[in-house]
């Protein structure tokens, strides 16, 4: 049974992008918005794109979007932590 939830955000700067990752407990993540997660993984609050709804503007130029949410088990969480991957459980 999944416990987790593995977060992958798209952070795109210009013409480069790169992918960054974050988890939730599973019970937690439904009813959240792709914002409230975005400001939760960033820490700070962040500005909605005028052309897309799911994608949220920080640091002036970059933007960041929810690219995926994925369920995942204890035994998943624990490698992607042990590999760096993940930083800390929220």
């Amino acid at each position: 049974m999944a416990k987790f939830s593995l977060i992958t955000f798209k952070i795109t700067n210009g013409d480069s992008e790169h992918y960054e990752y974050s988890n939730f407990e599973y019970k937690n993540i439904s009813g959240i918005t792709d914002k409230e997660i975005v400001e939760d993984f960033l820490g700070s609050e962040v500005e909605v794109c005028e052309d897309d709804e799911h994608k949220f503007w920080f640091n002036d130029s970059r933007t960041i979007e929810v690219y995926k949410i994925d369920p995942m088990t204890y035994v998943e969480w624990g490698v992607l932590k042990r590999f760096g991957v993940l930083w800390c459980l929220k």
